[in-house]
């Protein structure tokens, strides 16, 4: 029997369960039981928002592949994209005057932030690399491209418009130079950042990645708990291949890559070296 087939007749929970698993073998995301009503919620909204009767009618869009478009709002449900500038300072502070010091200033230098949400991470890179370099060397020698298997904030992240929150923990000095005030209480990033950097859809768990170059720095945070531990071993192990030698990978502070073998080494938490 196909693991993805349902009757008409199986418990909501039953379906819910399916979808869960689905979610899992397409993305890697697991839904642990505390999180699972999370999940239902969501994707009741999107009943609600459609008009489908219950699951079950979302379910029979994920078995026959016919709606592209529902396919990828279930993605987008199973994706959580809490985030904000300048998150997770320490971090960061080391990237601007520890890691972007020590670089070759020979190499054309490319950044990759792995799971870039609508872009408040690769948009605080480049503004510390311009703040800590000078807009006009950080726009001829570096490269920056976020990547998200959510589509959805892709297109926010191109946008580049902002609440009052999200940027909230920036410098003052920052949003002063680099943000303009528009409709709504929003904030729209300047140009010339927003020119520096490149946003794509990407699903981590399907291999090989499409890059033809390698990277001197990757920041893959506040992603990899959504992951299995088997999943994240094989994440960690592909960005180190796609990672120049002598190159950085920058986790969470509260993801512990101890768990299972890689040659990343540790300098300190969160901050690995290949």
């Amino acid at each position: 029997m196909n693991p993805l087939s349902g009757s008409s007749t199986e418990p909501v929970d039953q379906i819910l369960d399916q979808i869960k698993n689905w979610i899992q073998k397409q993305t890697g995301i697991q839904f642990t039981p505390e999180k699972m009503p999370i999940l239902r919620s969501r994707l009741d909204s999107m009943c609600v928002h459609h008009g489908y009767k219950d699951l079950r009618e979302i379910y029979s869009i994920i078995e026959t592949g016919q709606n592209q478009k529902i396919i990828g709002q279930i993605i987008e449900a199973a994706t959580t994209n809490h985030t904000h500038f300048y998150r997770e300072t320490e971090s960061l502070l080391y990237f601007q005057n520890e890691i972007l010091p020590s670089l070759n200033q020979k190499e054309d230098i490319r950044i990759w932030s792995a799971a870039a949400s609508s872009g408040d991470e690769l948009y605080t890179l480049a503004l510390l690399t311009v703040e800590k370099l000078g807009f006009a060397y950080t726009k001829n020698k570096f490269s920056f491209l976020g990547t998200d298997v959510n589509k959805r904030v892709i297109d926010q992240a191109e946008k580049g418009l902002y609440n009052r929150q999200r940027i909230s923990d920036l410098p003052d000095d920052y949003k002063k130079k680099w943000f303009k005030p528009v409709a709504l209480g929003n904030y729209s990033i300047s140009e010339d950042i927003k020119d520096l950097c490149i946003f794509r859809s990407l699903n981590l768990k399907r291999y090989p990645w499409p890059f033809t170059r390698t990277f001197h720095i990757v920041f893959l945070r506040n992603v990899l708990y959504y992951f299995d531990e088997k999943t994240q071993a094989e994440i960690v192990n592909h960005v180190y291949d796609v990672t120049q030698p002598g190159g950085w990978l920058i986790t969470s502070v509260t993801e512990n890559m101890g768990s299972y073998q890689t040659n990343w080494k540790k300098v300190k938490t969160g901050i690995y070296k290949k």
